[in-house]
């Protein structure tokens, strides 16, 4: 206790012993001048180092060279990460003096630099910061200020950040299509016993994934996927005579297409972003509509074989021929299309917006989050396409053979190979999908 005439206890000037301009040491201070110019100079080296790796990385990307392709991507890891602890040491010593401390503790630490990872946090965190400058009503009253009440003003900041994100446009964010919850409503009361949605409402996901470090949203995208594909794949299976009772057409015979119509029925609301999962039970399906698909056929050549069906009911060779035939198309364009960027899925940078500050403070995720769509892809590519040009060569073989028995059809057949050969040779042509950016 100050006993009468003796000054108050004001936070001690670090400045003078303490200031550490070495952007990769967390310890000591900085003043507001030396804060602003290490930060400046952080983010200008940040932003050189992204423009001068993506010029590199892109025409390797686009020449599917992969060992260029990772070690760039390494290199853009191992730039990020400096460039961010230059720019995360830069704010906790800045904390450290606003706070008079000579070493900001481990809590506020990893506060500042999770919130840094952050677009929406990360401008909260570098408001927080910036009120604190010379002169300012917050600058001149710092050292009156109990250190909770310093502390708690970047919290408060943080909180309004969050709540700015409620307010602010979707598209601002890339999530103007994340409708999760209604894009697996029709699915709920095959898959939910109590027949409650058990997604969070929108205006509940919309601020937790503007929020959220890219990474963060990227594997909460792929969880998604996971569940929604596998919703279809239950309801499909729990009540087919609902969701498959709608007659499809394809290549003018009818087909079983009802795991891909519903994919793209539930991608109209909420998009995927992988395709490893909607490949996985497409395959599932796929196994059995032909099963069931040979066991009506073989029903059907029975009936004629017997006498029992009359000539109206009787499926010609053609028929039979052409059913066939349209399925296995069916099944790789199907495949195709989930190797093709289109409306089944988000774009890439959605999952990275707003990125102007991501940018410029080297967030590390940033080139994480980008391998990580790309080496899947690369993955894909690799096992499926020899797998595709099989397939359309071994078509190509049997409407041969079976050119008698399809007569016209033939003609449709080959049409539809051909349109599966020129989309094969366009995504052989931008194999990343990088024209989509």
């Amino acid at each position: 206790m100050n006993t009468p005439g003796t000054p108050s206890k004001k936070l001690p000037d670090l400045k003078a012993d303490h200031e550490n301009l070495n952007p990769f040491s967390a310890k000591g201070n900085l003043s507001f001048t030396s804060f602003i110019g290490v930060l400046l100079a952080a983010i200008v080296f940040n932003l050189l180092v992204f423009a001068l790796i993506r010029s590199q990385l892109i025409p390797a990307r686009v020449a599917l060279d992969r060992d260029r392709v990772l070690t760039f991507y390494g290199i853009w890891f191992l730039f990020s990460s400096l460039g961010f602890m230059a720019v995360a040491n830069s704010f906790i010593k800045r904390w450290a003096a606003i706070l008079g401390d000579r070493e900001l503790p481990g809590y506020l630490r990893s506060i500042i630099r999770i919130s840094l990872l952050s677009p929406v946090l990360g401008s909260a965190m570098t408001f927080a910061t910036l009120i604190f400058f010379p002169g300012s009503p917050a600058g001149s009253a710092r050292d009156e200020t109990p250190r909770f009440a310093l502390v708690g003003t970047m919290i408060l900041f943080l909180i309004l950040g969050i709540a700015a994100s409620v307010f602010l446009p979707v598209k601002y964010f890339g999530l103007e299509r994340a409708h999760f919850r209604d894009s697996v409503a029709t699915y709920i009361p095959a898959v939910v016993s109590n027949g409650k949605n058990p997604v969070p409402n929108d205006k509940v996901l919309g601020p937790v994934l503007a929020t959220a470090t890219p990474a963060m949203r990227y594997l909460f995208w792929m969880g998604s996927d996971f569940l929604r594909t596998k919703m279809i794949e239950m309801a499909i299976n729990s009540a087919p005579e609902k969701y498959c009772s709608e007659k499809m057409g394809y290549l003018q015979v009818e087909v079983r297409d009802c795991f891909f119509f519903e994919l793209r029925r539930m991608a109209s609301h909420a998009p995927i972003v992988s395709p490893y999962f909607a490949l996985y039970f497409e395959s599932q399906y796929r196994q059995t509509a032909a099963t069931d698909l040979k066991t009506e056929l073989s029903g059907d050549l029975e009936k004629v074989r017997s006498g029992a069906a009359t000539s109206s009911q009787s499926p010609s060779a053609e028929s039979y021929a052409m059913r066939g035939f349209a399925g296995s198309i069916l099944m790789v364009s199907n495949q195709l299309e989930l190797l093709e960027p289109g409306p089944l899925f988000i774009r890439r940078t959605d999952l990275t917006q707003p990125s102007y500050l991501l940018r410029a403070f080297a967030s590390p995720e940033l080139p994480l989050v980008e391998a990580g769509q790309d080496v899947q892809r690369f993955v894909l590519l690799q096992k499926l396409m020899p797998v595709f040009e099989f397939q359309m060569k071994a078509l190509r073989k049997e409407i041969e053979r079976g050119a008698e028995v399809l007569g016209p059809s033939k003609i449709t057949l080959e049409g539809a190979i051909k349109q599966l050969e020129v989309r094969l040779a366009a995504i052989q042509k931008d194999p990343l999908a990088i024209g989509e950016r």
